[in-house]
């Protein structure tokens, strides 16, 4: 018995002490792995955001400039190892002025990317466009018009900056393009200081 016993604590006893050791950290790294695979698969898949902001307008007819306002609505789309994130964007925009005022409704595509807390972007919107006469016009019959429609194209660039996960400031110029037909046509300007809030979908 007394041989037993010696060899038990002398050679049996540290063989498995030693083997259940080394299993040891392939179970310790396991648990390490865990919250880091959860954690990839973590992100947010979708926004829907919307926009209202003060708008500068140069209507490029008439010596005066207009005030008004943008407002939209956006829809984000985001998608794994893209560079860039697409968004629809849907908006309309009015600005008065002394000489003219100016109103129109339409959509786009918007293109940006997120460095930190800032979104610079590129867009390109059309739509319908409507301008007011606040004077005596008079088209090629000589007869007096009050108002003029225009389908509109605009190019725009702009910069969001995230104040919280829901709100944003946004600024942003564009450039419109209005055609009246007969080589008549105007190259209006904007500039738009805004608000955005944003509601998030998908794994957050």
């Amino acid at each position: 018995m007394r041989k037993q016993h010696g060899f038990f604590s002398g050679f049996l006893f540290p063989s498995l002490l030693a083997a259940s050791l080394l299993s040891a950290p392939p179970l310790v790294h396991a648990q390490f792995e865990q919250p880091a695979k959860s954690t990839h698969t973590a992100r947010k898949e979708a926004e829907v955001s919307v926009y209202a902001g003060y708008t500068r307008f140069w209507p490029n007819i008439g010596p005066a400039d207009n005030n008004g306002a943008t407002f939209g609505l956006d829809y984000s789309q985001f998608f794994r190892n893209w560079f860039l994130t697409p968004v629809i964007e849907l908006r309309g925009r009015f600005a008065q002025g002394a000489d003219v005022d100016m109103s129109s409704w339409g959509g786009g595509v918007r293109l940006e990317h997120a460095f930190g807390k800032f979104r610079p972007f590129v867009d390109y919107q059309f739509g319908k466009g409507t301008l007011d006469f606040n004077f005596v016009n008079l088209n090629r019959q000589g007869k007096p018009e009050t108002s003029n429609d225009s389908f509109i194209f605009s190019p725009g660039v702009g910069l969001d900056y995230d104040i919280t996960r829901q709100f944003a400031a946004r600024v942003e110029y564009r450039a419109e393009y209005w055609g009246f037909g007969a080589n008549q046509s105007l190259r209006p300007k904007a500039l738009t200081f805004g608000t955005v809030y944003r509601f998030h979908f998908g794994r957050l």
